[in-house]
């Protein structure tokens, strides 16, 4: 039931993006560019009945690695400025991913969630790579709405 109910999640998203037939491959993965610039990868998990969003927001200078770090720590505590996602490190590359669980959802959380994770992965990609200066500051304090996730 998992993966059906996805697939027509999916294809409603195709059906209010004008790309009809937009479904995940036989390997259970999609792949969209969101607003050009943010590629949003989608993979299904049978076994934890989940739909998995991630992107690679970018790199960041090096010689600014344990302050950075820092702040990637404080964004993820309690979700504070990931809407709901998971802020991680692959190599020298910073990704995005968030967990969506689509037991009793409606395209409309669907849509919702997808839109959120796409602001959240905007605002990291941004602040990434056009410097980290004073950003503490909003991380540590008042977030923009969209990227706050409530508990």
């Amino acid at each position: 039931m998992g993966l059906d109910l996805v697939q027509l999640l999916f294809k409603q998203l195709g059906e209010s993006m004008q790309m009809p037939g937009l479904a995940l491959d036989g390997e259970a993965y999609c792949c969209i560019a969101f607003d050009d610039q943010v590629l949003v990868e989608f993979q299904w998990v049978e076994k934890t009945q989940r739909l998995i969003l991630f992107t690679r927001l970018g790199t960041f200078d090096m010689n600014e690695e344990l302050r950075i770090l820092r702040l990637l720590l404080r964004a993820n505590c309690f979700w504070r400025a990931t809407g709901g996602g998971t802020l991680g490190m692959d190599g020298d590359y910073v990704y995005l991913s968030y967990a969506f669980m689509p037991a009793g959802a409606t395209y409309q959380q669907f849509h919702n969630d997808i839109e959120r994770f796409v602001h959240v992965a905007e605002f990291w990609e941004q602040n990434l790579h056009e410097g980290i200066e004073g950003f503490e500051t909003e991380v540590g304090g008042a977030l923009p709405q969209n990227l706050s996730w409530h508990i």
